[in-house]
């Protein structure tokens, strides 16, 4: 019977021992995930800003090249022929 109850005594330790061990793996996990999360929202963040400033060269793209055409536009009224000036 004293036997008995260091059996149960240790296996008693051994389970405490195993449910410390699962914890601390839990809370490992909970950790990685958590540092996992956080990055995804810092790639999310950095995208949308990288798309905004994409979308902002593409309008100024746009404006240049309506800018561009309308002094291609002025500069064509101010070009003299050859033929004018004889």
């Amino acid at each position: 019977t004293r036997a008995k109850a260091n059996s149960i005594s240790e296996l008693a330790d051994q389970q405490i021992s195993n449910a410390e061990r699962i914890t601390r793996a839990i809370d490992e996990i909970d950790k990685v995930v958590s540092d996992n999360a956080a990055a995804t929202e810092q790639v999310s963040a950095a995208t949308q800003q990288q798309s905004a400033s994409m979308e902002e060269m593409a309008q100024s793209a746009k404006d240049l090249s309506a800018m561009s055409e309308t002094m291609l536009q002025l500069v064509k009224q101010f070009k003299l022929v050859q033929e004018d000036l004889d």
